[in-house]
């Protein structure tokens, strides 16, 4: 029930692995990152750039789910072709893709990253509202993230995140402008060296008309 001409992804990182098994559903898939080595690691892929990360065997894994293992290239071509704009993005602006001023888009997904742009509930809630103003009317937001999570490891290095329950998170939504909001609650986490998080959820929430 999802799908369009336009994704946007915030806060990709330098991975493009959660979007394989979307990129069916979508003619143009746009993504962006604050910093920009992760951007340079999209476009290195985009531009089939030699050093650039092989994410084969994550086209393989999701053709294989699909019963189709052997068009995996197909799907690998099809998702690079439709690869477009790699934008700088700051979740806490109120266009968070500032300074390009873009048409809205038909679904926007961000992976394990708007809390970790959070110190606090008031901040929270603008995120919510700035990443909501990208939707066009009926538009679709896709949230994936670690539940009860107020700190994770990347390496070495140790950083923070908004820890939120469920009746706050669907709260922010509703009041930035969202409806149908459905929640999903798995017990897939990180592992305790890594996060201290209790699990994982993904929302799927509609943005109202104006």
């Amino acid at each position: 029930r999802i799908g369009g001409a336009r994704l946007l992804d915030l806060g990709s990182g330098p991975t493009i692995k959660h979007h394989v098994i979307l990129s069916k559903y979508f003619n143009e898939l746009a993504f962006s990152d604050f910093t920009e080595k992760n951007r340079e690691a999209l476009r290195k892929w985009r531009d089939g750039e030699a050093g650039a990360f092989d994410w084969d065997s994550t086209f393989r894994c999701v053709a294989d789910l699909e019963g189709e293992e052997e068009n995996w290239m197909a799907l690998k071509e099809s998702f690079r072709n439709k690869m477009s704009t790699i934008y700088p993005c700051d979740l806490r602006n109120p266009n968070p893709l500032h300074p390009v001023l873009s048409k809205p888009f038909d679904c926007v997904t961000s992976t394990f990253c708007l809390e970790a742009a959070c110190s606090d509930d008031v901040t929270f809630d603008r995120v919510i509202r700035n990443v909501t103003s990208l939707l066009k009317d009926g538009g679709h937001l896709i949230i994936v993230n670690s539940l009860r999570q107020s700190a994770y490891i990347v390496g070495d290095v140790h950083f923070s995140s908004r820890s939120l329950e469920k009746e706050e998170y669907i709260q922010s939504l509703k009041s930035a402008g969202l409806d149908e909001i459905s929640w999903y609650e798995g017990e897939e986490s990180a592992g305790d060296h890594l996060s201290n998080s209790s699990g994982i959820y993904v929302i799927v929430a509609k943005k109202k008309p104006a």
